[in-house]
């Protein structure tokens, strides 16, 4: 199996949860008059439990909807994507920053607890995923990819990529589009534009998502400490501007 068909099999699995199910055991969504149970969300995506009373969905529809995560109250237009046995999945609209901040509140990784989980592993490469989007890519060699959805902006993704030497390091920002466009775990994407604040913000986030991440067995152990190595160094270098930014692998 080539990179990009374990790719495409694992990251675009509907039923595959990225938060911890526990986590949102308490929560639900209001459709108008119906509730319905939490079964997984992200800053993109929104999956419900059930389908009794939603039958009359029509696909691409948007709804308005009240979510209910528990402190957090907020409403939020989402749009009805896919239905399967016992679970509904709609893509979740532009919110105010007021509704983001709330929504990024419920979702980070102490709140939701294990962030990455490991899923599949063919063609000597591993896949994890897990909260925010993320990937974890990792191949017999040492190299490693590790991306995760730019809360801010739903089009782009923040990447890490280390190859098997230790200078081998490209980070940033790419579009979600070139992302899911790789082919390889060599494959050459443009990073875009990000401040030394920005860079320095992200670089945060990825910090916390793997901290978070609770590996089974000593290489994900020795895995997840060169990805905080990696990342801890960078956050806290101060030659993190835009034009410090390695250039990608090739």
């Amino acid at each position: 199996m080539s990179f990009s068909r374990l790719k495409a099999t694992t990251g675009g699995c509907l039923i595959k949860n990225l938060v911890n199910p526990i986590s949102v055991a308490h929560c639900h969504i209001q459709l108008g008059e119906q509730s319905f149970a939490l079964a997984d969300l992200s800053f993109i995506r929104v999956v419900l439990q059930g389908i009794e009373g939603a039958e009359a969905l029509i696909e691409n529809e948007s709804v308005r909807a009240q979510f209910v995560l528990d402190k957090f109250r907020f409403e939020a237009e989402i749009k009805f994507q896919a239905r399967g046995e016992g679970w509904l999945r709609f893509k979740l609209g532009a919110l105010v920053p007021s509704y983001r901040a709330q929504l990024a509140s419920f979702l980070s990784p102490k709140r939701v607890g294990e962030s990455l989980v490991e899923d599949n592993w063919d063609d000597g490469i591993a896949h994890f995923h897990g909260l925010n989007e993320s990937s974890l890519w990792v191949d017999r060699s040492g190299r490693v990819i590790f991306t995760y959805l730019d809360q801010w902006d739903g089009a782009a993704q923040f990447v890490v990529r280390m190859g098997a030497e230790p200078n081998e390091i490209v980070m940033g920002k790419v579009s979600r589009e070139s992302y899911f466009g790789m082919s390889s775990m060599d494959a050459i994407f443009d990073l875009l534009p990000l401040s030394e604040r920005e860079l320095a913000g992200k670089l945060a986030e990825c910090r916390d998502i793997i901290t978070n991440f609770r590996p089974a067995g000593a290489a994900n152990y020795a895995l997840k400490q060169r990805l905080l190595k990696t990342v801890s160094e960078s956050l806290y270098s101060s030659g993190n501007s835009p034009g410090s930014v390695r250039a990608p692998i090739r």
